[in-house]
């Protein structure tokens, strides 16, 4: 009936949680290059700095992609089980 509930709104939630995420990385990264272009770093200091980062990001982003992972497992197999029972059928 018309009360059925739409599946938009929690696609527009996920959307929104990768929009911070890419926000927070470009803020990021502006911050890291105008540190590395204002200090005289070394090179090995610079990449310890990025790595650092980098590993931080990494921490953060990784429940969310484990996340979209397993969603995106489940849809495949959900759809090799429609494609293996209409071959059947």
């Amino acid at each position: 009936g018309p009360h059925q509930r739409s599946p938009c709104c929690s696609g527009n939630r996920q959307k929104r949680r990768g929009t911070i995420l890419k926000n927070k990385m470009a803020t990021l990264l502006v911050i890291v290059s105008a540190m590395l272009i204002g200090a005289g770093m070394t090179w090995q200091q610079r990449l310890l700095f990025v790595g650092g980062i980098v590993f931080g990001l990494v921490v953060e982003a990784l429940p969310d992609l484990v996340d979209r992972l397993k969603e995106t497992l489940t849809d495949r197999w959900r759809l090799s089980q429609v494609v293996n029972r209409s071959k059947a059928a």
